[in-house]
């Protein structure tokens, strides 16, 4: 082994420089090849991989993929709506009316085509409950007002069915119970709703009423007058103007304060809701009352024949003009002036 000695041009005082033997030099040689190699290999990955990049971003986007849709004119043949009937059943209780009361009832539902054989004077038909009129199976009482108890006297002891006009509960203005009474179904002094009237309108003026639908008899209850409790002033000359139907009990709350009660049948009611005022009238209002339950129905006065009105009297408290053309109406002198 020979050991070599190089001296190379430099600055002042120059330090010798040791060179190994071949065999390290070598050796050294091959592992910086190997490094510079190992060094190059991973500098031209990274150049690859950033011209990769950029061509991948400079590259445009394909173009967007829009099908073609091809419209076809489609012609649909619909068939005519099918007319429902209207039906005849109580509407919502949410349901009000605004409709002036005796009048020709104006936005009510209109008749039907189909006419009633009629014997009386006018021609009725037969209408669809009123919509806006909430149809009552028995009185509303928001308020919870309290009547008198009322107790009946026993068996009425009538030997025939009972009639409003004969039972001795009925001269008391108590009506009969099972309680009080043995003919059960067979009892007219009772409250009930007759199947023998019914609401019609008047073909020619088109306001309601009730229309006897078979052969009335003197005394036979028609129907009770429902609609809603409310407090009224004792003192007549205090209480509000009658704004329509409205009917006054003379049955009066207990306790210090005494209350008269008044059925308002303006926005809810039954079937004799819509009997009209007639000075003459064929029938009346007769209130009566058994325990706590106290209650008005309108009564037969005379014979009514099939298709005839029912009317009633409402006395000299009502909200418009009569004008039922009897002689001793009670609005004879003012026929010229218009309802208030």
């Amino acid at each position: 082994m020979v050991d070599i000695s190089v001296r190379l041009q430099g600055p002042s005082n120059p330090r010798p420089i040791e060179v190994a033997s071949d065999s390290t030099s070598l050796t050294k040689r091959n592992i910086a090849s190997s490094l510079q190699d190992a060094v190059g290999d991973t500098e031209r990955k990274r150049q690859r991989l950033a011209i990769g990049h950029s061509s991948l971003s400079k590259s445009p986007l394909p173009p967007p993929y829009r099908p073609n849709y091809v419209l076809h004119e489609v012609r649909v043949k619909r068939a005519a709506p099918k007319v429902r009937e209207s039906i005849e059943t109580s509407p919502s209780a949410t349901a009000t009316i605004s409709t002036s009361p005796m009048s020709k009832f104006a936005g009510t539902v209109s008749p039907r085509v189909s006419r009633d054989s009629s014997s009386g004077e006018n021609e009725f038909v037969s209408p669809s409950w009123p919509a806006r009129v909430v149809y009552l199976h028995d009185y509303y009482n928001p308020a919870s007002i309290r009547l008198p108890f009322v107790f009946h006297y026993g068996d009425c002891g009538c030997s025939d069915p009972c009639r409003i006009d004969t039972c001795r509960n009925a001269q008391m203005n108590v009506f009969c119970t099972d309680k009080c009474c043995v003919w059960e179904e067979l009892c007219a002094n009772r409250p009930r709703e007759s199947a023998k009237v019914a609401v019609k309108q008047d073909l020619e003026s088109g306001k309601y009423a009730v229309v006897a639908t078979a052969d009335l008899k003197r005394g036979e209850v028609l129907g009770e007058y429902l609609g809603r409790l409310r407090y009224m002033e004792t003192d007549r000359a205090k209480r509000p103007r009658n704004q329509g139907y409205m009917l006054t009990l003379r049955t009066a709350t207990e306790g210090a304060r005494s209350q008269r009660v008044g059925i308002d049948a303006h926005q809810l009611g039954g079937r004799m809701r819509f009997a009209n005022h007639a000075c003459d009238a064929n029938a009346e209002f007769f209130e009566f009352a058994n325990g706590s339950r106290h209650t008005v129905v309108v009564v037969t006065t005379g014979d009514i024949g099939a298709g005839s009105e029912v009317t009633v009297n409402y006395g000299t408290d009502v909200w418009f003009v009569c004008r039922c053309k009897y002689r001793k109406c009670i609005h004879a002198s003012i026929q010229d002036q218009e309802d208030p």
